[in-house]
């Protein structure tokens, strides 16, 4: 409020105001209110003016009231202009707030600590919140505000009664006729209440989700063909009782169409391929369901295809013509490719571990090149597989005045030393003690170091291992192992010593070659009485062996891969060399494939067939023998319980097959937590036995896996579907390392 200046003295002449004061003001300066006063010493005092004034001094907005008291001072008229500030808000609290958090509450409101108190702000403020608990579902929240004083600081506080959820009794679809209820209804984040409700998220109300529904509703119809959706802005009404809400969508479907002609203009048209290997490009086809997801894929597959002939800046743009007697949509592809783009400079930041060419030699692409889309999306996919980094954010900007794109690499520098001791559990090896020094990225060069020490209760390996990827800047890999490893099965011990050299180099985009000579003693000792006659002439040999594999691996992500494939063809020759004692060839056959599926899950499908004989007279080594069963290849049997038997033994086969398939969804996607279903079939078989499909144990379960700081963590429940008398038909395993 402010107050008129009134004076009971009479202007028998014109005064004089003398002196002007300011009384009553701590934060804001004397200066500030001056600036605002028109009133001034030496001018004639006027009752007008100054009731002007007390109005300007109140539209700062700093002050609750304003006055003006008029004296008589020794030289003349004195005009006191004496102010009530108002509170100065330390600091903004909520109090009754759970089901929002208190972020969102400060972003809702527009009153902010160390800023003077407005009633008009605080009132917007309360009703802001009361519609961000609408959003929410809480229609009966109700606010308030009140100021307190905490240390001679001003604090408001808004008190929020949130009230009772009010939740979606029934969605009501009008309109649609081709489109059940059922279907569409499914698409909808936003759904209908039940007797479970409380437990679960069904029938919970939030306006941006519904409104987030009509979008997928309205692209679901434009990808069956309905060109002429309309689909109604929602209507919510709540009940008289207040205890539901009703939800109406109205839809006006129209027909569908198909696909009429389609057409290319620009520069699509002069294609040396022909317009026939242009249309075989897209999945819009002619005759089928009009469909505007497949619509926007083939602008990119056009786009692309230019960028991957250098022409960064291409322009594809569809015109649709709607021909409603024919239910039919004509579709011409407009396309103007620019002119040719080479690559500028590529720059590279954030990588302060990590040396430049590391990063540079992944690439598909080099200075000076001719602009490729799709090797600049391959190099930015073989960065981050190297595993070094958190994150590589791969653009690309013009040049000014220049045909050139430079590019530019932003790293994030992950972990990739490790010390770490720990102990962990797994069903095949029991309790383990783990010691690991490793360095994946050694002095920032790429090379790859690594000492291991496990000691469990049925196993202790031990190892060394180097890897240099790129031996003298080439590409061809170079490395070396050692190895002391010692595991105790249920009738014998097996230990193995020994060393390897390594290499390999590309054949191919995806594909890689590789060679490595091993040479290890193998003793088999602790042998049961039952098996000392069948492990009698192994039980301390020596295995030189030389080894080629290939492989093809167009996975997207090499640890939590979703689509793309690894295979792989092993062969190991042992014969003499360097007086090895075991004489065999052996060859292993591995193939994975992953395929995107709904809800971001994937379905993964891995098979393996081997082979193994022995040479020079030799039965196979039983170490070198085929065995199945375990987390690595048939859940829910025991570890290496599969296979050829004798006395009541499993002694391994030198033939294998095995089939597994998984189904993985996220669970958690920001933890890294999913669950699987899968399915396993396998089977080894002797030397006098053939591949026999018909044969096949097999067994079925559930899982969860977490991708943890330390590996793979892996939970697995197998039942077997065909067990036998007296074997085990369901076991949990778990373990940590890689998955198939």
């Amino acid at each position: 409020m402010f107050t008129i200046l009134t004076v009971s003295y009479s202007f028998g002449g014109e005064e004089i105001i003398t002196k002007i004061e300011i009384e009553g003001n701590r934060r804001i300066e004397s200066d500030a209110i001056s600036s605002v006063i028109r009133s001034r010493t030496g001018d004639y005092l006027s009752p007008e003016l100054v009731s002007k004034d007390i109005k300007n001094i109140f539209k700062m907005g700093y002050f609750s009231n304003v006055k003006a008291d008029y004296s008589t001072g020794e030289l003349g008229p004195v005009i006191k202009f004496i102010v009530e500030e108002r509170p100065f808000i330390a600091s903004v609290r909520f109090e009754g707030a759970v089901e929002v958090e208190e972020k969102a509450l400060q972003d809702a409101v527009t009153v902010r600590p160390y800023t003077i108190f407005n009633r008009e702000k605080v009132q917007e403020s309360e009703k802001k919140i009361e519609e961000l608990y609408a959003e929410k579902g809480f229609f009966l929240s109700d606010v308030s505000s009140r100021l307190n004083v905490e240390n001679d600081e001003t604090i408001l506080t808004f008190d929020v009664r949130e009230g009772k959820k009010v939740k979606i009794r029934k969605i009501n679809l009008l309109g649609n006729k081709k489109i059940g209820d059922k279907e569409l209804l499914k698409l909808m984040g936003t759904s209908e209440g039940g007797f479970f409700s409380w437990l679960t998220s069904s029938g919970k109300f939030e306006e941006e989700t519904l409104q987030k529904d009509v979008d997928l509703l309205r692209a679901f119809y434009y990808n069956k063909g309905f060109v002429q959706i309309k689909i109604d802005e929602p209507k919510v009404f709540m009940s008289p009782d207040k205890k539901w809400l009703y939800v109406t969508i109205r839809i006006e479907e129209g027909e569908q169409f198909n696909v009429g002609r389609i057409d290319f203009a620009g520069d699509l048209a002069k294609e040396p391929e022909g317009v026939d290997s242009i249309k075989a490009l897209l999945k819009t086809k002619e005759g089928e369901l009009f469909s505007r997801d497949d619509l926007r894929m083939d602008i990119m597959a056009l786009t692309d295809r230019f960028g991957d002939k250098g022409f960064a800046f291409a322009n594809v743009s569809p015109d649709t013509k709607i021909d409603v007697e024919k239910r039919i949509v004509d579709i011409t592809f407009h396309s103007d490719k620019g002119a040719p783009v080479h690559i500028g400079k590529i720059h590279i930041s954030g990588n302060t571990k990590t040396r430049d060419k590391v990063i540079r030699r992944e690439m598909k692409v080099d200075e000076g090149d001719l602009y490729d889309g799709s090797a600049i999306r391959r190099s930015r996919q073989k960065i981050f597989n190297l595993s070094y980094f958190k994150d590589v954010n791969l653009s690309t900007s013009p040049v000014t005045g220049d045909d050139k794109m430079d590019i530019n690499i932003e790293i994030e520098e992950g972990p990739t030393g490790t010390l770490s001791m720990g102990a962990g559990y797994s069903s095949v090896d029991g309790l383990v003690g783990m010691l690991q020094v490793s360095q994946g990225n050694l002095f920032g060069k790429g090379q790859k170091l690594s000492l291991n020490a496990e000691v469990g209760g049925e196993s202790s390996n031990y190892s060394l291992s180097y890897t240099e990827p790129y031996l003298f800047d080439s590409k061809i890999m170079a490395g070396f192992d050692i190895f002391n490893n010692n595991r105790d099965y249920r009738d014998y011990s097996t230990s193995r010593v020994g060393w390897g050299l390594r290499t390999g180099w590309p054949v191919s985009e995806y594909g890689r070659a590789s060679l490595s000579y091993s040479y290890k003693d193998v003793e088999i000792k602790n042998v049961s009485d039952s098996l000392a006659s069948y492990y009698l002439d192994y039980t301390d040999t020596t295995t030189s062996s030389v080894s080629a594999s290939w492989r093809r691996d167009t996975r997207d992500n090499y640890l939590n891969p979703s689509k793309g494939s690894d295979n792989s063809l092993d062969i190991e020759y042992a014969w003499d060399f360097l007086g090895g004692d075991n004489h065999f060839y052996k060859t292993v056959y591995n193939s994975s494939w992953y395929f995107s599926a709904f809800s971001d899950s994937t379905i993964m499908l891995h098979g393996r067939i081997g082979y193994a004989e022995g040479l020079k007279g030799q039965h196979l080594h039983p170490d070198e023998k085929f065995y199945l069963g375990g987390i690595n290849t048939l859940r829910g049997f025991g570890n290496r319980s599969v296979g050829p038997e004798e006395n009541g033994y499993v002694v391994g086969g030198n033939k294998v097959i095995l089939f597994n398939a998984e189904y993985i969804f996220n669970i958690s996607k920001e933890a890294g937590f999913k669950g699987l279903f899968f399915f396993d079939a396998g089977n080894a078989y002797a030397r006098d036995e053939s591949y026999d499909p018909g044969d096949l144990r097999k067994s079925a379960g559930y899982g969860f896996r977490w991708y943890s700081p330390m590996g793979p963590l892996r939970l697995e429940w197998g039942k077997v579907l065909d067990p036998k008398p007296g074997e085990t038909k369901d076991r949990w395993e778990f373990s940590i390392g890689t998955f198939f």
